[in-house]
């Protein structure tokens, strides 16, 4: 897993593009930061087509691997985050393993 950082307005977060939900505790979430405040925050992750997979307005809620319930297939997907007026976009890898 690499790990990269976006700025805001008062600091850098970090944000890890690589998670593995496949439930052995490590990595099995994905979210921008959990050291954020939730005012004024917006994430959203979408697929290669640009349909949205995940969408949340808090950094309590991560996201699983999962659209309405269903597991996603490997691959690369995109971030959108937007936090006190500023977006940010980026990559991530969802990775099962087997």
């Amino acid at each position: 897993l690499e790990f990269k950082s976006v700025e805001t307005q008062e600091e850098s977060i970090g944000v890890f593009n690589s998670f593995s939900p496949n439930h052995d505790g490590i990595n099995d979430s994905w979210m921008i930061s959990d050291q954020l405040v939730e005012d004024q925050f917006k994430v959203v992750v979408v697929d290669l087509s640009g349909k949205v997979v995940f969408e949340s307005h808090s950094p309590e809620k991560r996201w699983d691997g999962t659209y309405l319930g269903r597991p996603m297939p490997d691959g690369t997907y995109y971030w959108i985050f937007e936090y006190a007026g500023k977006v940010r976009r980026g990559f991530l890898n969802l990775l099962r393993g087997r």
